[in-house]
């Protein structure tokens, strides 16, 4: 019997791809006979498990990579085994661990649409992640996770086991014929803080409150549920403003503002990027404080700042300085991490974001290639008003890190934002003598 939840979460991938992450414990294996039931009436699905050997359990892990083969390859389940180098840059393990599996889902997904990856979280793993985020100070999207579907830099994730606890997965198991499964070491180690939650401080709680368990789980519910309307409210304001003016974001509730943020650096870096609580803070300060008070740079992740000025909110970046082109003597240039070049064609049959075709004959002799300016408009190619180069870019899902080439006449004049569009300056028509094409591809490749 499949549950509505599964069916709900895996009918768009009825011709599509689900990965699963296969550990071979009882809450992935759970899973993975979901996925495989479900299938046998959606047989246009490909199903692969995945499994990934972090190397820090010495041959326990390696038993544990053959043990989950043959159980998936005794039910006619491609396996796929990745070995991750786990490296510790200050985050913690289990933090640098997860990083080491999300590139590996980016990359084995693709961005593709109909691919998703199926994981085993269950009721009690959603009880345990909301203490440990209650205690850093999450807010009600933090502490309702994980949901059932949720989409992480591009990555689909399903989570079919949600609403069961682990008890009843178990039992799941057992009546599928599963009696044996295999079980982590480190579980039962207090060192991690999810094991403490879960070997020791939560049963204690639901020992001296029985029903603290359920009342939990409705509070994780009630949460998401919040979460979701919030979420809603912060997309309707985001795109009914700007989000490049301080004044969009003094006008905003406390509470969107995150969600809001995320939205915005996701669109500008062109990946998720998740800004600690120091962060907020001293946006929140500068958000209250006077315009007189000059340029704010806060540091968002890396090498990623925030900078306000003017009015104004932007990613700082490291950018090149404009550079003149003569593109009548020289038929590339180098600005930054792009390449570009210049062809001369009899008709203009080269068309895309990376390439944009104009009448020589009306095209300046020399050209400044340099960064977006904020505020800084164009009229596009076939539209009569202009836009600004910055609606322009979120229309087509470009980010702003690195910053894209932008081509100028010396008056200012906006020919090509590449990436984004072409400009309607000399158009080339069918009196067009000569057309010269520009193309623009990042570190030279094509």
């Amino acid at each position: 019997m499949i549950s509505r939840l599964a069916e709900k979460l895996f009918s768009p991938f009825e011709r599509g791809t689900l990965f699963v992450g296969f550990s071979g414990g009882a809450d992935s294996t759970a899973a993975l006979l979901t996925v495989l039931k479900w299938r046998e009436s959606h047989p246009g699905c490909r199903v692969e498990a995945v499994h990934f050997d972090h190397h820090l359990r010495g041959e326990e892990s390696a038993r544990e990579a053959a043990a989950a083969r043959a159980f998936a390859l005794e039910r006619g389940v491609p396996f796929r085994l990745i070995d991750l180098d786990v490296t510790d840059a200050g985050e913690g393990i289990e933090a640098a661990a997860r990083a080491a599996r999300l590139a590996e889902w980016k990359r084995l997904c693709g961005g593709a649409e109909d691919v998703a990856v199926v994981q085993g979280h269950h009721a009690d793993d959603r009880i345990e992640t909301l203490m440990l985020r209650l205690f850093r100070g999450g807010n009600a999207t933090s502490l309702s996770s994980p949901r059932p579907r949720a989409v992480v830099d591009g990555v689909t994730f399903l989570r079919p086991l949600a609403e069961m606890s682990r008890a009843e997965i178990e039992a799941y198991l057992r009546d599928s014929g599963v009696t044996s499964w295999q079980t982590d070491s480190s579980n039962r180690t207090l060192d991690y803080d999810r094991n403490f939650w879960r070997n020791d401080l939560l049963p204690r709680i639901y020992g001296r409150f029985p029903w603290s368990r359920a009342g939990v789980r409705r509070a994780s519910d009630a949460l998401a549920a919040d979460a979701e309307f919030i979420e809603l409210e912060a997309k309707r304001f985001y795109e009914s403003g700007d989000a490049g003016s301080v004044d969009f974001w003094r006008a905003a509730h406390p509470a969107l503002r995150p969600r809001l943020m995320r939205r915005f650096l996701r669109e500008a870096c062109g990946r998720d990027v998740i800004p600690g609580t120091a962060f907020f803070e001293r946006f929140e300060a500068a958000l209250g404080s006077s315009g007189s008070a000059g340029p704010r740079t806060i540091p968002v992740q890396g090498a990623v700042a925030l900078c306000l000025h003017g009015g104004c909110v932007e990613l700082e970046r490291e950018t090149p300085p404009d550079t003149v082109w003569n593109w009548k003597n020289d038929a590339s240039l180098r600005w930054g991490a792009w390449i570009l070049e210049r062809r001369f064609e009899k008709r203009a049959d080269a068309s895309g974001v990376e390439c944009a075709c104009f009448d020589a004959a009306e095209l300046p002799d020399t050209l400044v290639v340099g960064a977006p300016r904020p505020g800084e408009r164009m009229v596009p190619f076939g539209r009569e008003k202009s836009e600004t180069l910055h609606k322009l870019r979120i229309d087509r899902g470009v980010g702003a890190v690195p910053p894209v080439p932008v081509l100028r006449s010396a008056d200012g004049a906006v020919w090509w934002a590449c990436m984004v569009r072409r400009s309607a300056f000399a158009p080339v028509t069918d009196e067009t003598v000569s057309a010269v094409c520009f193309y623009c591809t990042e570190d030279g490749e094509r």
